[in-house]
Formats: structure tokens, sequence, C-alpha cells
């Protein structure tokens, strides 16, 4: 959600104080794009990127040997790892989410 309000309100800063768009306007845009569906999916995913993220972490983390030394192997394999897990989970997500409850705008 926070990264929601950050958008949101560099969005606004964009629009209507360096492009001079009325704000009115921008709000009113706004609030016809933006679906309560879209925050209720941005929600979901954050929980499940979380708890991806954190178990590949702490899998690599667990299984690191040899000290600190031993963190340098599975550091970059918990990062790349971590990443090709969220682009893969986004797409599937993004997939079941239009499958139940079968919205998909045009």
């Amino acid at each position: 959600m926070v990264f929601n309000f950050v958008g949101m309100a560099g969005a606004y800063f964009i629009a209507v104080v360096l492009e001079n768009v009325d704000r009115g306007i921008f709000i009113e845009r706004t609030r016809w794009f933006l679906d309560s569906d879209d925050i209720l999916q941005g929600l979901a995913k954050a929980v499940v990127f979380g708890l991806a993220l954190s178990l590949i972490s702490c899998y690599q983390g667990f299984y690191a040997r040899g000290g600190a030394k031993g963190w340098a192997s599975p550091r970059p394999r918990a990062v790349v790892g971590s990443f090709i897990t969220v682009l893969v989970l986004d797409y599937f997500l993004t997939d079941i989410w239009l499958i139940l409850f079968g919205r998909i705008h045009k």
C-alpha cells in the first residue's frame, strides 16, 4: 500500500504540478481508471510475493555453510531465484485472478 500511495502521489505531482492538469480532472480520471479490484489484486499479490521471497531467502540462508564467506554463494542464488519467482508468480496469479473473477478490461 505504501508503494501504491507513493505512485499515486508521484502521478499527482507530475500531472497537476508539472503538467498543469486540473486537479479535479486528475482525480476523476484516476477514480475512473482505478478499481477496487485492482487494489485487492495488488494486496493479494503482495502477500504471496512476500511469502515466496521469505521462503526462498530463508531456505538459501539456512543451507549456507562456511560462516560469513559461505553466505557469498547462496546470496546471488536467493536474489536471482526471487526475481524469477516473482515474474512467474505474477503471470500465474494474474491468470488465476482473471479466471476466478472473470473481468478482463478492454
